[in-house]
């Protein structure tokens, strides 16, 4: 079992490299952080950027501390298979997600509705899902797979 604390020390720093890199792009006006807002962590969302031109987008953000020698994201589908609760990519409601490699910093971006279609496209029913600590189930998805599918690009 994973200890809590340290995750979520884990997760924060994935988290602030991302708000420093939003507010990097010329186009953001403000970061609205909504992590501890009860509405927002029901849809998995961390952040809430909005632009110049007046956009609002709803961000998640994933701090993954295997990938850097795996080369996969974790593709939670059920955070508990035994609640048949839903895992995060699979319920998000962010447009984005970024998906920080703590181990080497790469930071990578990843349009939601592009993953869900291509693994509901190539993995639900192809292939078996596979424990991912505690109670978790889902697929382990190649990064370069999603960046070879347009799905996922690396920033850094």
């Amino acid at each position: 079992m994973g200890n809590f604390k340290q995750d979520l020390k884990t997760g924060e720093k994935g988290e602030d490299v991302v708000v420093r890199y939003l507010y990097s792009l010329p186009d953001t006006e403000f970061i609205l952080d909504v992590r501890y807002i009860r509405g927002y962590q029901a849809h998995d969302i961390d952040f809430v950027m909005y632009t110049k031109k007046k956009k609002v987008i709803p961000i998640e953000v994933k701090t993954d501390t295997m990938a850097h020698r795996t080369g996969n994201i974790a593709y939670e589908v059920f955070s508990n298979k035994h609640w048949k609760t839903e895992g995060c990519l699979e319920k998000t409601k962010a447009k984005f997600v970024f998906y920080y490699l703590i181990h080497t910093g790469e930071l990578y971006y990843i349009n939601v509705k592009r993953l869900r279609d291509h693994v509901n496209k190539n993995y639900k029913g192809k292939r078996n899902m596979v424990a991912m600590g505690d109670a978790a189930e889902g697929y382990l998805i190649k990064i370069t797979e999603l960046i070879s599918n347009r799905i996922a690009k690396k920033i850094f």
